[in-house]
């Protein structure tokens, strides 16, 4: 009988850029969310010929209001499953952890050089690379430390 595998599964640093684009959107869905609804509240709260006018409309933007505070919740919940069949924060920051060599100097030059069409300067280059932050790996475990209260919040009061 084979021994099951332990450690992180495979993952290319292609296959992790995709998986953080996914969690980056969905962060950018709840930010967009969230803000569009307060600046709707404060013009409402702030602006009486604008609220005069909103009025005509209330239902639009009742059903508005609901739709922006359902995505942010629906999108946050996403965010936040711990599960460990979804895709979530936690399975990115489980791969950050897993796989630090996707964030040292070496990675970093090959990603800029890998840009298309991209001319860099070798001086400039070599700086750049040098004075870039290289996280260690109790670096990133310390990200995934500082989600825990908030995960643990989240899920007392939603």
């Amino acid at each position: 009988m084979m021994a099951a595998p332990t450690g992180p599964p495979p993952l290319t640093e292609q296959e992790y850029c995709q998986d953080y684009e996914i969690i980056k959107n969905d962060v950018h869905a709840a930010m967009v969310s969230c803000y569009t609804h307060r600046a709707i509240n404060h013009i409402a709260a702030t602006e009486m010929d604008i609220l005069e006018k909103m009025n005509r409309s209330a239902e639009f933007w009742q059903v508005t209001s609901f739709s922006l505070q359902n995505t942010l919740f629906i999108v946050l919940a996403r965010i936040l499953d711990s599960d460990r069949e979804v895709h979530s924060i936690h399975q990115v920051l489980n791969a950050t952890i897993a796989h630090p060599e996707f964030f040292n100097h070496a990675a970093l030059r090959a990603r800029k050089l890998s840009i298309p069409g991209a001319q860099w300067d070798p001086t400039f280059l070599d700086k750049y690379v040098a004075s870039a932050w290289e996280p260690t790996t109790q670096d990133l475990r310390a990200l995934k430390k500082a989600l825990a209260p908030h995960k643990t919040k989240f899920d007392e009061i939603y």
